[in-house]
């Protein structure tokens, strides 16, 4: 059996391909430039985009029109900014009114019940209804401001125009 074994593994070993020896490539042949060379392409060294600059570097021309339409720009913005600061001043107004008649009625409640026909559950009522209006105006006042703010910055407008 082993000598059967053997003549298999002869057979095997003659029948088995050689393997091909690796193939060779030859390096390729690197440029050698030389200062000649350098001198004969310096002329046309710019047409390469050496001595570009990027379009962020350089500022953009100004032109009066566009001043002019800054200056209208920044116009319109104060004028929407005073309008927004008239009308808080209106609704601040009412505000401290409403809240003196607060600081009147509690006053009048400290002092004692001199009208016996009016109820204290009416006045905690009126107060409550003054209350919720001195929130409804500030919340009010609140808005106009941040809708103001929100409108001048989606347009571009300076932050120093809403002063």
């Amino acid at each position: 059996m082993t000598t059967l074994l053997a003549v298999l593994l002869a057979v095997q070993a003659e029948a088995a391909p050689t393997p091909a020896p690796p193939v060779q490539i030859p390096p390729k042949a690197v440029p050698l430039y030389t200062n000649d060379d350098l001198d004969r392409v310096h002329p046309y060294r710019n047409e390469t985009g050496v001595a570009s600059e990027p379009a962020s570097v350089r500022p953009a021309p100004r032109s009066r029109s566009r001043d002019a339409s800054a200056s209208r720009q920044e116009e319109y913005w104060r004028e929407q900014a005073a309008r927004v600061r008239e009308k808080v001043a209106r609704l601040r107004a009412e505000a401290r009114e409403l809240r003196a008649q607060l600081a009147a009625n509690e006053a009048r409640r400290r002092e004692g019940p001199l009208d016996r026909g009016r109820s204290s559950r009416s006045d905690a009522s009126s107060d409550l209804r003054i209350t919720a209006r001195v929130a409804g105006i500030e919340d009010r006042m609140r808005r106009l401001e941040e809708e103001l703010q929100d409108r001048a910055r989606r347009q571009g407008a300076l932050p120093g125009w809403l002063r």
